[in-house]
């Protein structure tokens, strides 16, 4: 990819984020609480949020009750866009204008850290060290747990706008955007990485090893996913035979997580997840369809959840099968 065709690609991307931007404000403020996101700390201690900021689903018992906390002064503009929790106390969120948000009394209050143009998703490697990708050549950083950011650019870098960051241990990383890009001495300096497997734009990127990792995104209107076996520095796109029809014509995987070396799962922005119970050798379908964008998370190879806006399920089969659960 020319750097002319870089441009018109970006500028295509750009203008999608403008779009979404713009109807999320003008949507104003809405009452209803369509749950979107769940993350846990540990087995027993999870969170579900909902997109409109206005509750939490929270859990101590490693989800066999799900008490709802409405929250107080989380005031977002156009709703949520990505949560992270960080302890049992400690939570940040980014909303649709970039303004990241941190509780640290159980999500009972928030407060404004500040505004980061073009963040999308963050990755915390610890309690104290986290970073994000941004739609504006470069990236944020934080080394004390989200009470405060230092923005950095990539100079001289015609690619731009990263989402997904992963980081292995303090110094080795990878963003990824229009490529991918690695660091091995925590951000200071980075190296992109032509793929060579024609993806039009990668998400996200997870890795369980310094070596071994794979990448997610948009390849021709549809979900990609890429593996590497040397650190990034080579790949290949892994083939899928996907059954489930997408909800959308055009859709992208958009988020990879592992909680060890063998489980891990892909999200997408339609209706298509894919599991996987051996370290990536093999990956399946989630047999559910929440009729759109979807979060999943998973605990062990059996116990897991679906996050969707026509509700809140449970498996404990490896998503064979799926229960709504109720939320009084």
């Amino acid at each position: 990819m020319d750097e002319i065709e870089v441009r018109e690609v970006l500028m295509k991307r750009v203008f999608l984020m403008l779009v979404i931007v713009f109807f999320t404000e003008v949507a104003g403020e809405i009452v209803e609480d369509k749950y979107l996101f769940i993350d846990f700390v540990n087995d027993r201690c999870g969170w579900i949020m909902g997109g409109n900021g206005i509750y939490i689903l929270k859990t101590i018992d490693g989800g066999r009750i799900w008490n709802k906390v409405k929250i107080k002064k989380l005031r977002s503009v156009g709703g949520i866009r990505t949560f992270n929790l960080i302890d049992e106390k400690t939570a940040i969120c980014v909303d649709h204008r970039s303004q990241i948000f941190r509780t640290t009394d159980r999500g009972m209050t928030w407060k404004r850290i500040g505004h980061f143009p073009g963040v999308w998703k963050l990755f915390f490697l610890d309690k104290r060290k986290g970073w994000g990708g941004t739609l504006l050549d470069g990236y944020i950083q934080t080394d004390n747990g989200g009470r405060s950011w230092r923005e950095k650019r990539l100079i001289d870098n015609v690619y731009g706008m990263f989402q997904g960051v992963y980081f292995i241990s303090e110094k080795k990383g990878w963003m990824a955007g229009l490529g991918v890009w690695i660091t091995e001495d925590g951000g200071e300096n980075w190296k992109r990485i032509d793929t060579g497997c024609g993806e039009d734009y990668l998400l996200d990127c997870a890795f369980i090893s310094d070596k071994r990792g794979w990448a997610v995104g948009e390849k021709e209107k549809r979900g990609v996913l890429l593996k590497s076996e040397d650190g990034g520095l080579t790949w290949e796109e892994v083939r899928l035979d996907l059954r489930q029809k997408a909800s959308h014509n055009s859709w992208a995987f958009t988020e990879i997580k592992f909680i060890n070396d063998m489980v891990g799962w892909v999200n997408s922005d339609s209706s298509i997840a894919i599991l996987t119970t051996d370290g990536g050798k093999e990956w399946r379908e989630v047999n559910i369809d929440v009729g759109g964008e979807m979060d999943i998370y998973f605990k062990n190879d059996k116990e897991g959840w679906c996050i969707g806006r026509d509700g809140v399920y449970e498996t404990h089969d490896g998503g064979a099968s799926w229960a709504r659960i109720r939320i009084e």
